[in-house]
């Protein structure tokens, strides 16, 4: 990839694409889909001990890129966010809002999909 400014100078970068299918575990997903509303939950994984403050998406429009083995993807699904993984560099775009076209990967299980430590996850807007 190469970029010019309009100084004239230049600056090249070199990308490599792995075309394929992404190896998926069950219940795994990369989906694509709208938000249709963003609640504040003082708990976004009551499993886990303790409270973890986040957001809840819930999205419609789902278009299941890839699928893993499993149960996924109901017409309307919700998404855990917790909050501390909207901050920084962590791999949640924020904010969202309602309306917006929005990609994740995460693992879902009927209509409900978290974002577990230690998986590739990520929730990225996406251009119309």
């Amino acid at each position: 990839i190469s970029a010019i400014a309009q100084d004239g100078g230049t600056s090249e970068k070199s990308l490599t694409l792995n075309v394929g299918q992404p190896s998926l575990r069950p219940n795994e997903a990369i989906v694509q889909a709208v938000v249709r509303s963003v609640n504040r939950s003082t708990d976004v994984d009551p499993v886990l001990g303790g409270d973890q403050p986040g957001w809840l998406l819930t999205v419609d429009g789902v278009n299941p890129l890839f699928r893993g083995p499993g149960d996924c993807c109901q017409a309307a699904l919700t998404i855990q966010a917790p909050q501390a993984y909207t901050t920084g560099n962590n791999p949640v775009d924020w904010p969202i809002s309602a309306g917006q076209l929005i990609e994740f990967r995460g693992l879902c299980l009927n209509a409900s999909c978290s974002m577990p430590q230690g998986t590739p996850f990520y929730l990225r807007l996406r251009s119309n």
